[in-house]
């Protein structure tokens, strides 16, 4: 995450502190690929492609390097967006995983809405801590949004529809 996105993107810090408290340092020195969740704001690049900025470090398609998780999580807005070329489709951070190694990618379509995305993530986590496999995990994580009683409003697809899984359906371990 970004120091400078937590005064716009607030419920971030919330869900930070929520996985902080779940999941102990110890299960991450135990399986310190297992998942990388990038948290920020997401920017179109000069050439048109789609990047987290992080600090001073910016993670495009072209700039993943040696980053190859388990499953990677891209919260940010339109974070399957990539540019697009002929004949070789959209290139895209999704598909810069992809390409590295990760087996397994969640990538937004559309703008996120940051509160129920970030509750969306937290009972993901929730699952995956019971057991449950990453598309079971999100599948779940979506039901709870979207008949959440306090926000009736995230019955509409608009605040859970957009994250996607591709790749693998993977299990972990806690």
């Amino acid at each position: 995450k970004s120091e400078s996105d937590n005064n716009t993107l607030p419920y971030n810090q919330r869900l930070i502190d929520e996985i902080d408290n779940d999941f102990s340092i110890s299960i991450n020195n135990r399986q310190p690929k297992s998942i990388l969740h990038l948290i920020g704001h997401t920017y179109y690049s000069k050439d048109n492609g789609l990047e987290f900025r992080m600090f001073s470090d910016t993670i495009s398609a072209n700039s993943i390097g040696k980053l190859s998780p388990r499953l990677a999580i891209l919260h940010g807005c339109k974070s399957g967006y990539g540019k697009i070329l002929k004949l070789e489709g959209s290139i895209s951070l999704t598909r810069g995983f992809l390409y590295n190694g990760t087996p397994s990618v969640i990538f937004s379509l559309w703008d996120a809405d940051n509160k129920s995305s970030a509750e969306l993530f937290n009972y993901f986590y929730l699952n995956i801590k019971e057991g449950n496999s990453s598309s079971i995990a999100l599948t779940r994580a979506k039901s709870k949004i979207k008949n959440n009683i306090r926000h009736p409003d995230w019955a509409n697809p608009y605040y859970w529809a957009n994250f996607q899984l591709i790749g693998h359906d993977l299990s972990f371990i806690y």
